[in-house]
């Protein structure tokens, strides 16, 4: 090869390798908002089904003591509303998509269970809202895990 064909080889490199660079740098860029779009994409409906969660079980804990208070009587439509409110959850508790993991290994479901069958045979409300407590704790700790 001639100087003049490496001074045209090195004439040519110079004009589009910054059109190559750019492109380059585009792409990298797009690849990484995009990667850091959907990571945030993820965690706010893993913080959205947190939230669902936390507010069925909550609902249901509610009617639930309605339904154990001692000497009252409901008519059969606050029957149904417990009925459903305490359904929603179970529902709630097994419909999750991006927490199922979290929520399989937290047991939540089985310790829903556990606690609505001690209620039924017991009427410990106490002991109710301990277990209430402790499951909903457990759910807004990984839930803030998410924000930090």
């Amino acid at each position: 090869m001639s100087q003049h064909d490496w001074d045209l080889i090195e004439k040519i490199a110079n004009t589009v390798w910054p059109g190559v660079t750019a492109l380059v740098g585009v792409l990298i860029g797009a690849y990484v908002a995009n990667r850091n779009q959907r990571k945030h994409w993820v965690a706010d409906n893993k913080k959205r089904e947190y939230q669902e969660l936390i507010t069925a079980l909550t609902r249901a804990f509610s009617a639930m003591l309605n339904r154990a208070a001692p000497l009252v009587m409901y008519g059969p439509e606050e029957q149904r509303a417990f009925a459903a409110a305490e359904e929603q959850a179970l529902i709630t508790i097994s419909d999750r998509v991006f927490i199922q993991e979290e929520v399989d290994k937290m047991k939540i479901l089985e310790r829903w269970q556990k606690l609505t069958r001690n209620l039924n045979a017991s009427g410990d409300t106490r002991a109710l809202s301990n277990d209430v407590v402790d499951i909903k704790g457990n759910l807004v700790y990984e839930a803030r895990k998410l924000m930090g």
